[in-house]
C-alpha cells in the first residue's frame, strides 16, 4: 500500500502470549522501493514506524498502537477492544510540509479517523475528517477552487483488502465535490464524483465565467492518480464567440510527455461546431501548453506555447483565421515561433492578411508583418494597404519591438497614405506600453503639412498634446480638399479630464470643385463635464454660419473616455445664411449631397436625445441627391418654424426632374412617438433610379420620431411603374469563372469602393403595393408582376419583406417562349441571397407540354426542366425547339440544342444565338430548318407591354409578319400576313385547371 520494504528492526522485537492473544511490539525502518507517487515523497527515504499488534483467537488483528514518522508526515493511533468484543482503532495524521509534493505546494494537512469492527469477518467501519491550513498544491486553478482551508469528510469500510467509500465530501473555497467508490486492491482507484464550482475557470488560455457543475471520476492508482472532471454549460461567453451547449473535460494526470493534464472542449456556435484541446503542464509563473488544436468561429490554431506571467516564453504556433467570429470576411494566416537561444529567446513572426475585414469599416486588402531576431529587440517589417472610414490607406515601414521588463516599446519608420494624403514619419515613431501605461510620440508629415502628437496614459493620469499644421483634409475625408491647422491640449487625473482645442480650416471644398470653398474657425474647451464650442465659417460667395454651444460631456482620465452625454441638458445658438453645400460637404457629405440657399437661426435646449428648438429654417432652389438608391430632389423649397418641441412645416416641395413631385406640410413632433401631422404626398415620384432599375410611386407618408429617437418615415405607397433589370453581370452566353487577379492595382479598389454613408439614417416603415406594372426583364425573362411588400429598417440598412406575384410573363429559352403561370411567386428580401424564387413557365406543343421551374435564390437560381409525357432533357428541348427527336437534327440544330443544354445545366455556355439577339436588340430570335424547307429565321420585339411584333423570313412559305395583342392574361388576338398575300386572324385562349 505504501510502497516500502522493511529493511531492519531498530530495536528488540518483543513477542508475548496472554489473554488469548499473541502480541508483537516492534520498531522498524524502511526503504522506498522506487515509488514516485505523492506518498513516497512525503514519507522520505527512511521513515520509522512503531506498532503493537495482537492476534486474537478468532484470527483478527487488534492494532493497539501505531506511530509513523516520515519526512513530512506523522501519524499516531491507538486501538482497543470493547466489552462486547468489537475492535476500535482511532488516530490522527499530520502532513506538516507539502513542499516535497510538487513545486509550489505548501501548507499543512491535519486529519483524524475512527474505525470499528463488530466482530468475526465483519468489515471495518471508518469515518474520517481532514482539513488544510495555508494549503496549496502548486496547481493554480485547483488551488483557487480548493482555497487555503479545504476540508474532506466521509464514511468508508475496509473489507477484502479494499476501501469501500460510501460517501466523501470535499468543501473548498470556490468548489465542492462528493465522491463514492473503492480504493484497492492493488492500490487501484475507482471513484465517481459530483461537483460544483464558482468561476471564472482558467486553464491556460481558456476562461469561463459564472457557475458550473458536473461529474467526473478518479481512477489510476494511489501512486499515480487520474482525475477527470466533466461539465456541460448552456452558454460560454467568449468575446466575439459565445458558445452554446458546451461540453468540457478537464483531466489531471501525469502524461508521458510530462504534462499535468489535458483540456477538451466541444460546443456549438453561430458559426458552426467549435472544438479545442491542449495538454497542459503547470510551471513556475505560468503554464505550458502542448498539442494545441483549436478550430472555432473560423479560426484555427495548432502547436504549443509556454506562458510565463501572461507572456509567451516559447511558442510554435500556426494560425489561420477566416470568415467567422473574428473576421467578417477575408483571411489572416501565418506562424509564430519563440525559441530559447544563446543570449536570450529568439522570435520569428510571419502573418499575412488578404481582404481581411476587421470591422468598423477597416479592411486589410493585402498586408503582411514579419519579424526575426532576438526577443529583447525584435526587428519587424510591416507593409500593406486597405480601407478605413477616412478612405484607402497604405503603409510600408520597419521598426523594432523591444521587451523592457514590465514594458514593451515599439519604434517605427515608414511612409504610406491615408485617404488622398501622403503620410510619412519625420522622425522615428515611439510607442511604449506595459505596467507604466501607454506613451507615444509621433512626428508625421501629412500632405504638405505636419502633425506632432504626444500621448501619455498612466495608471491615474492622461495627457494629450497635438499640433497640426496645414494637414490635408483628404487624410480625414477623401471627398474633401483643403487644410486644417489645430492645437489640442488635454490632461486629467482619475475621473477628471480637461482640455482645449483651437482649429482653423482653410479652403475646405468638395474634391475636384474649385469654387464654393469654405474657411472656418473652431474653439472648444472641456471643463470635465462640459464642452463649450464656438464655431464660425464663411466663404467668398456670401455664406456665413456660426454655432455657440454648451454640451454635457462624459469625460475621465481613467478609463480614458470622452463623449457627449445625450441625456443631460444642453444649450446653444445656431445660424447660417447662404449656399448650404460647402457646410453639408464638410459635416455630412458622403453619397448624399444637398445644395441650395439656406437661412437658419435656432436656439437649442433640451438634450441631444430629445432636443428643443426655437427659430426658423428655409431652403430655396435646393437639390438633394442620394447616390445608392438614386433619389434626386430638385427645386426643393422648405419653409419651417422651429416651435420648441416641434417643427411646423408651412411648405415642403420638390420635383424629381421628370414628371413626379412631392408636397408636404404639417407639424413634426420632436417627442418620441409623438403625434405628428406632417404629411408628404408623392405623385408619380421617382423613388429608385440606379443600375438595378427604376420605380415611380404615388401615395402618402408621415414623418415623426420613433421610440429610439430616430426620424422615421412611415406610410403607404402605390408603385405606378417599376422596371427592374435581370441582366447578368456577364454578357449572355459567357460562362462566369472565378478569377484571381495577380498584381491588381489597389487604386482600382479605391475607385470602385462602396459609397460612404454619413449623417443620420432615417427609419422606415412603408407599405408598398402594386396591382401590376412591375416589369422584370433580362436573362430571357419578360415578366409583369404585382407587389405586396413592407420596407422596414433604415435608409442605411433597409429590410424588405413581402411577395411579388406574376401577372403575366414569358421566359425566352433558346429562342422559344415559355409562358409563366400566374401561381408563380417571388418572396422578396433586401439582398439577392435572401430572395427566394418559385417560378414555373410552360410551353404547350402538339406532342408534349414542357415546363421550366426556377427555384433557389436570386443570387443562385436553380433551373430544372420537366415534361408531360416525361422525357430526358435533350429530347424535351429537341421537341420544343425543332419538333423532332434529337437523333433527327441537322448539325446547326444540334449545335443550338447543345448550347441550350449547357445553359440549362450551368447558366452559361457559348450562346451564339443569344449574343446575336442582344446585338439586334430583339426580345426573341430563333433559327429553324430542314432539308426540304430550308432555313427559317424569326425575330420579334414587344412594341408595348401587350403588343408583340414578329418578322419571319426564309423557308418554303417565304417571309411573313405576325402581331400578337394580349387582351387579357388568358386571351390573345394574333394577326398574320404572309409573303404570298395570304392573311389570317386567330384567337388564342387558355385556362389553367
Amino acid at each position: 500500500l505504501l510502497g516500502y520494504t522493511l529493511t531492519r528492526a531498530s530495536g528488540p522485537v518483543k513477542v508475548g502470549m496472554g489473554k488469548g492473544a499473541l502480541t508483537v511490539d516492534v520498531s522498524a525502518e524502511g526503504r522506498g522501493d522506487g515509488g514516485t507517487g505523492m506518498l513516497p515523497t512525503l514519507f522520505g527515504g527512511s521513515p520509522k514506524a512503531t506498532a503493537v499488534i495482537s492476534r486474537l483467537k478468532d484470527g483478527r488483528f487488534l492494532w493497539r498502537k501505531l506511530t509513523f514518522n516520515g519526512a513530512g508526515i506523522r501519524a499516531d493511533a491507538d486501538g482497543g477492544r470493547t466489552l462486547f468484543g468489537a475492535l476500535t482503532f482511532k488516530g490522527q495524521a499530520t502532513v506538516s510540509d507539502l513542499t516535497p509534493v510538487h513545486q509550489g505546494a505548501k501548507g499543512r494537512l491535519v486529519g483524524a479517523w475512527s474505525a470499528t469492527q463488530g466482530g468475526g469477518r465483519k468489515p471495518w467501519l471508518i469515518t474520517f475528517d481532514g482539513k488544510g491550513a495555508d494549503f496549496a498544491l502548486g496547481f493554480g486553478e485547483i488551488d483557487r477552487l480548493l482555497g487555503p482551508t479545504p476540508r474532506l469528510r466521509g464514511r468508508a469500510a475496509w473489507i477484502d483488502n479494499h476501501f469501500d467509500i460510501a460517501e466523501a465530501n470535499l468543501e473548498g473555497g470556490a468548489a465542492s465535490a462528493r465522491t463514492a467508490g473503492t480504493v484497492g486492491p492493488d492500490n487501484a482507484l475507482k471513484l465517481k464524483i459530483d461537483w460544483n464550482a464558482e468561476g471564472p475557470f482558467r486553464v491556460g488560455p481558456i476562461e469561463v465565467a459564472g457557475k458550473a457543475k458536473g461529474d467526473g471520476a478518479i481512477n489510476g492508482t494511489i501512486a499515480a492518480p487520474r482525475l477527470d472532471l466533466m461539465a456541460d454549460f448552456d452558454q460560454v461567453d467568449i468575446p466575439r464567440l459565445p458558445l452554446t451547449q458546451a461540453h468540457a473535460v478537464l483531466t489531471f494526470v501525469q502524461g508521458a510527455n510530462g504534462s499535468d493534464g489535458r483540456f477538451d472542449l466541444t460546443a456549438n456556435s453561430q458559426y458552426g461546431p467549435a472544438r479545442g484541446r491542449a495538454d497542459f503542464r503547470f510551471a513556475p509563473g505560468g503554464v505550458e501548453l502542448s498539442g494545441v488544436d483549436v478550430d472555432a468561429g473560423g479560426a484555427q490554431a495548432k502547436g504549443g506555447v509556454s506562458l510565463r506571467e501572461g507572456r509567451p516564453s516559447t511558442a510554435d504556433l500556426t494560425l489561420a483565421v477566416g470568415p467567422g467570429a473574428f473576421l467578417p470576411s477575408g483571411r489572416v494566416a501565418g506562424s509564430v515561433k519563440i525559441v530559447d537561444a544563446p543570449g536570450g529567446a529568439r522570435g520569428t513572426l510571419d502573418l499575412k492578411a488578404t481582404d481581411a475585414n476587421l470591422g468598423n469599416g477597416v479592411t486589410l486588402a493585402d498586408a503582411q508583418i514579419s519579424a526575426d531576431g532576438p526577443l529583447s529587440r525584435l526587428p519587424f517589417r510591416i507593409q500593406g494597404d486597405g480601407m478605413a472610414p477616412p478612405g484607402g490607406w497604405k503603409i510600408n515601414g520597419s521598426g523594432v519591438f523591444a521587451d523592457q521588463g514590465d514594458n514593451f516599446a515599439v519604434s517605427l519608420d515608414g511612409q504610406g497614405s491615408m485617404g488622398t494624403a501622403k503620410v510619412s514619419t519625420n522622425e522615428t515613431a515611439q510607442i511604449r506600453f506595459g505596467a507604466d501605461g501607454v506613451t507615444s510620440r509621433l512626428r508625421l508629415a501629412v500632405g504638405n503639412g505636419r502633425a506632432d502628437i504626444d500621448f501619455a496614459l498612466a495608471d491615474q493620469t492622461a495627457n494629450l498634446k497635438a499640433n497640426l499644421a496645414d494637414v490635408a483634409l483628404g487624410a480625414l475625408n477623401p471627398d474633401l480638399e483643403g487644410g486644417v491647422t489645430a492645437q489640442v491640449n488635454m490632461q486629467g487625473r482619475g475621473e477628471t479630464l480637461t482640455g482645449d482645442l483651437v482649429a482653423e480650416i482653410k479652403g475646405a471644398r468638395e474634391r475636384g470643385v474649385t469654387s464654393q470653398s469654405l474657411d472656418g474657425r473652431l474653439t472648444a474647451r472641456l471643463d470635465d463635464r462640459t464642452i463649450t464650442l464656438q464655431a464660425s465659417a464663411d466663404n467668398a460667395q456670401g455664406l456665413t454660419a456660426s454655432a455657440d454651444l454648451v454640451l454635457p460631456a462624459v469625460a475621465s482620465a481613467k478609463p480614458f473616455e470622452l463623449a457627449i452625454d445625450r441625456t443631460k441638458p444642453m444649450r446653444g445658438h445656431l445660424a447660417a445664411s447662404g449656399e448650404v453645400k460647402p457646410i453639408w460637404d464638410l459635416l455630412l457629405g458622403g453619397d448624399r449631397t444637398l445644395s441650395g440657399k439656406a437661412d437658419l437661426e435656432a436656439t437649442l435646449s433640451g438634450t441631444l436625445a430629445d432636443p428643443r428648438l426655437v427659430g426658423r429654417a428655409s431652403l430655396d432652389g435646393g437639390r438633394y441627391d442620394e447616390g445608392t438608391v438614386g433619389v434626386s430632389l430638385r427645386n426643393v423649397t422648405l419653409r419651417a418654424t422651429l416651435a420648441d418641441n416641434a417643427i411646423d412645416v408651412a411648405q415642403a416641395s420638390a420635383v424629381d426632374g421628370l414628371s413626379g413631385s412631392v408636397q408636404g406640410q404639417g407639424r413634426i413632433d420632436l417627442g418620441r412617438e409623438g403625434a405628428s401631422s406632417f404629411r408628404l404626398d408623392f405623385k408619380s415620384f421617382r423613388l429608385i433610379d440606379n443600375d438595378i432599375g427604376t420605380a415611380t410611386a404615388s401615395g402618402q407618408a408621415t414623418v415623426n420620431r420613433a421610440a429610439d429617437g430616430k426620424v422615421q418615415l412611415s406610410g403607404a405607397l402605390t408603385v405606378d411603374r417599376a422596371d427592374i433589370a435581370a441582366d447578368p453581370p456577364t454578357p449572355s452566353g459567357v460562362t462566369p469563372m472565378d478569377v484571381v487577379e495577380r498584381n491588381r492595382p489597389r487604386s482600382l479598389d479605391q475607385v470602385n469602393r462602396p459609397p460612404r454613408r454619413r449623417g443620420p439614417s432615417i427609419g422606415l416603415d412603408v407599405k408598398l403595393t402594386a396591382p401590376r406594372r412591375v416589369f422584370l426583364r433580362g436573362r430571357g425573362l419578360d415578366l409583369e408582376m404585382s407587389v405586396d411588400a413592407q420596407v422596414r429598417g433604415t435608409t442605411d440598412a433597409p429590410d424588405l419583406t413581402g411577395v411579388a406575384r406574376v401577372v403575366r410573363g414569358d421566359y425566352d429559352f433558346a429562342g422559344k417562349r415559355f409562358e409563366f403561370s400566374d401561381r408563380s411567386v417571388v418572396y422578396l428580401a433586401a439582398t439577392p441571397e435572401r430572395i427566394r424564387l418559385d417560378l414555373s413557365a410552360t410551353r404547350d406543343d402538339p406532342t408534349l407540354s414542357a415546363t421550366i421551374n426556377i427555384a433557389g435564390t436570386a443570387a443562385r437560381p436553380e433551373i430544372t426542366l420537366t415534361s408531360s409525357p416525361a422525357l430526358p432533357n435533350d429530347e424535351v428541348l429537341s421537341q420544343v425547339l425543332f419538333g423532332a427527336s434529337a437523333s433527327q437534327l441537322s448539325p446547326f440544330e444540334a449545335a443550338q440544342l447543345a448550347s441550350a443544354l449547357s445553359a440549362l445545366a450551368g447558366g452559361g455556355g457559348f450562346d451564339v444565338i443569344g449574343n446575336v439577339r442582344n446585338l439586334a436588340r430583339l426580345d426573341r430570335l430563333a433559327f429553324a430548318g430542314d432539308a426540304a424547307g430550308g432555313m427559317t429565321v424569326a425575330g420579334g420585339k414587344y412594341v408595348t407591354d401587350d403588343v408583340y411584333l414578329e418578322i419571319i423570313g426564309g423557308g418554303r412559305e417565304g417571309p411573313a409578319a405576325q402581331v400578337e395583342w394580349r387582351v387579357k392574361r388568358t386571351l390573345s388576338v394574333v394577326s398574320r400576313v404572309g409573303g404570298q398575300g395570304d392573311a389570317k386572324v386567330s384567337v388564342r385562349w387558355r385556362r389553367d385547371y
